[in-house]
């Protein structure tokens, strides 16, 4: 009795051999062969790719803390506002110890 996988590779077998002609044939394979390469090179630049996000994630962190952050933070002190005050302070410290561990991830 055939497994599961050897009645599917027949039946993927007997839809390319009288479904397509020797030239789409020709062109999905070609398809594959640029997909397992991408895969391959993908794979190779993985650390790369890793370093850019990371980069990007202080990048963003660091405009969110500096840019939005200041000018609530600025008006809640200013108008003695401790609860809003409080709520900013918490996130723009807590944002500062995500972009402080994400900088040592950087440097590691």
């Amino acid at each position: 009795m055939a497994s599961i996988n050897e009645e599917r590779f027949l039946c993927l077998l007997q839809a390319t051999r009288y479904n397509y002609t020797d030239e789409e044939k020709f062109v999905l394979i070609e398809v594959i062969a640029m997909i397992k390469g991408l895969q391959v090179l993908m794979a190779r630049m993985e650390t790369v790719f890793a370093d850019a996000i990371r980069r990007n994630i202080y990048a963003e962190l660091q405009d969110f803390i500096q840019l939005s952050l200041r000018e609530p933070l600025r008006k809640a002190i200013k108008n003695k506002k401790d609860l809003v005050r409080r709520l900013v302070h918490h996130v723009y410290y807590l944002t500062y110890l995500v972009t402080y561990f994400t900088l040592l991830f950087l440097l590691t």
